[in-house]
């Protein structure tokens, strides 16, 4: 598995991000999405929002945790990347 790491951002911003990102992972496996770091309520947001931002660049079998505890479990082999959000401060 390879890491990315980026400043944050969306759309526009993220354009070549996405992009390189979508070229060199396995698609075939999903996408392991871990928004922990927002507000429990936002989840579903979240959700909307990362397969809005990635499917554009043919990234769609996401799957989403919503807490640590269930990460206890999860083979990391079994994805082709975790992404990582954290939350917007103003």
């Amino acid at each position: 598995m390879r890491a990315f790491l980026c400043g944050g951002g969306s759309g526009k911003q993220m354009k070549e991000a996405y992009q390189k990102f979508s070229e060199v992972i396995d698609k075939s496996k999903p996408l392991l999405y871990v928004p922990i770091a927002m507000n429990l309520e936002k989840y579903d947001e979240c959700y909307s929002w990362i397969k809005k931002e990635l499917g554009e660049y043919g990234i769609e079998n996401i799957e989403m945790v919503k807490s640590y505890m269930e990460l206890e479990n999860i083979d990391f082999c079994d994805y082709c990347a975790i992404f990582f959000r954290r939350r917007k401060y103003i």
